[in-house]
């Protein structure tokens, strides 16, 4: 697939996003912080989107930072309270941020973060209701959102 990418001239005008961890943010990263991990695999991971983008001869790509999950979450597992994920998810968007941030100065690609944490958000820190149906995904409401704050 990579190959052929290289091949699409359009491929330098699209912005590719790459999606970082909404499912480690709501199951995961709770319960290995508690037991004093860290998130370590951050910078792996820009590194990795970097190379890549660089594969298929794009120039930039951004990595999305996700929301985090409704208080009231329907038809998937949660783990942690909603304090604890909100913790978390802070942490993960720090290193996010500022590991995006080394990836500019570097050569290759360049990777953006893609943050609309606080367009998302209601001021608990977590996704607003009216614009989700389960808590996690957006609906229309909330795709119209994230539209507005990538342009």
């Amino acid at each position: 697939m990579l190959r052929i990418l290289r091949r699409v001239r359009a491929n330098r005008n699209v912005l590719w996003i790459f999606s970082a961890g909404e499912i480690d943010l709501r199951c995961h990263l709770v319960p290995r912080l508690k037991e004093g991990a860290e998130l370590t695999f951050v910078k792996p991971y820009i590194e990795q989107v970097r190379a890549l983008v660089g594969e298929f001869d794009a120039s930039y790509a951004a990595v999305s930072i996700p929301t985090p999950a409704a208080d009231e979450v329907v038809g998937y597992p949660v783990v942690g309270t909603i304090e604890e994920r909100l913790a978390a998810h802070r942490l993960m968007r720090e290193r996010i941020l500022e590991e995006t941030g080394q990836a500019r100065s570097s050569s290759g690609a360049v990777i953006y973060a893609f943050d609309a944490t606080d367009r998302l958000s209601n001021e608990h820190g977590h996704y607003r209701p009216e614009i989700t149906t389960d808590g996690i995904h957006p609906n229309d409401a909330g795709r119209a959102e994230i539209r507005a704050a990538m342009a």
